[in-house]
């Protein structure tokens, strides 16, 4: 089985996924069986309906409400109150309190209208390796872990300084496409962000209008492990746990061996990322116990190995991906502006189709290359 420590699912049947490597990455369709386990387990049906039902009201929001104020405002059925808040934490990873209303509920429309979700059979890397297939190693030089730090720019002219494994660089070319997340932009350079040479003022004020959401994630792998099933016996895709700093669990087996993933998103990853690695293992085996009613010590017994990445204080990535805060509906649009037909940006954070995964990272990239390349032959 992969063990992913990044993205590992994909939502819908995006284009630019499933265009990669001539439609080469296979998908495996992975069943909306949910529960929620607090003091018995409970099947959590139709939650992605249910989310957009709550949040109907709020497609035609004021631009400044936050699900938070929304949901002070409004009267929801029983449960749906926390089907909200958990949703809004663990799927878009942000704060109730920061994000848009109106954003995030005309996403939920979308998105439970047609309802399908898939992982990669032969894990994301497979994503990274189509990307990287066919690329001239002549005409193109791939260098991970390089750090940019200054962008120094004028029409038709771009310098980049940063560090490299080889020591300082510096890149001199005409167009530049600038693809760093919105956790490192927002960063100021003097505390390890990109510096901009000259900066537009609108674009600080444009960048503020969307926030990085935080994940933390961890892969736990067994011999065999305890799962819940539903009252009428099915095995869930999905447990939450409301109860538990890892609020949501799933589950993969293979070849003899059991992995599970622990995650948290919105503030209580942001609250976990300060813990060291022992105590993060011991919160995942908890949230693990309590959803199958063992021990902490009968998980650790069948353990194999655990991993992790800290996303949330990588300086190359500064959190998981990108939210709508209050007020920040265009930002998007205003930001994917070029500069003078010299700078160009694309990520995630940026498509206003698939925003927040990977399909709108490969989409906007490509969007944004596009039209880099009709400035160039023009």
């Amino acid at each position: 089985m992969p063990i992913e420590l990044g993205a590992e699912f994909v939502h819908g049947r995006p284009g630019p996924t499933l265009a990669l490597d001539g439609g080469a990455v296979r998908l495996v369709a992975v069943p909306e069986h949910r529960v929620s386990i607090d003091a018995r387990v409970q099947p959590l049906l139709d939650a992605w309906p249910r989310f957009a039902r709550a949040l109907a009201g709020a497609r035609d929001a004021p631009s400044a409400e936050s699900v938070a104020q929304y949901l002070a405002r409004t009267s929801l059925a029983q449960g749906d109150h926390g089907l909200v808040r958990m949703l809004v934490e663990g799927y878009h990873a942000a704060p109730t309190a920061d994000v848009s209303a109106r954003v995030v509920a005309r996403d939920a429309g979308k998105v439970a209208a047609d309802f399908r979700q898939y992982r990669t059979a032969d894990g994301y890397d497979r994503v990274l390796a189509s990307l990287e297939h066919g690329i001239s190693a002549e005409h193109c030089l791939i260098e991970l872990g390089a750090r940019v730090r200054l962008v120094r720019w004028g029409p038709g002219r771009v310098t980049l300084e940063g560090d490299g494994h080889a020591g300082p660089f510096r890149v001199r070319c005409q167009r530049a496409l600038v693809t760093a997340s919105v956790g490192v932009l927002q960063t100021h350079h003097a505390a390890g962000g990109i510096a901009f040479d000259p900066l537009p003022v609108e674009f600080r004020s444009n960048l503020a209008r969307l926030a990085m959401g935080h994940v933390f994630r961890v892969v736990l792998r067994f011999e065999q492990a305890s799962w819940p099933l539903t009252p009428d016996g099915v095995e869930p895709s999905f447990v939450h746990v409301p109860s538990a700093r890892f609020s949501t669990l799933w589950r993969e087996a293979r070849a003899g061996q059991v992995q599970l993933t622990a995650w948290a998103g919105g503030p209580p990853a942001q609250e976990l990322s300060g813990l060291d690695e022992a105590a993060l293992l011991d919160e995942a085996l908890a949230s693990v116990a309590r959803a199958t009613s063992t021990t902490i010590g009968s998980c650790r017994a069948q353990l194999i190995e655990a991993h992790y990445h800290d996303f949330n204080r990588d300086p190359l990535t500064r959190g998981a991906y990108s939210y709508v805060r209050p007020n920040g509906e265009h930002a998007a649009d205003d930001l994917a502006q070029p500069w003078q037909d010299t700078l160009f940006f694309a990520g995630e954070a940026l498509d206003r189709q698939y925003p927040g995964t990977v399909a709108g990272a490969l989409g906007s990239g490509e969007h944004a290359a596009r039209r880099l390349l009709s400035t160039w032959r023009g």
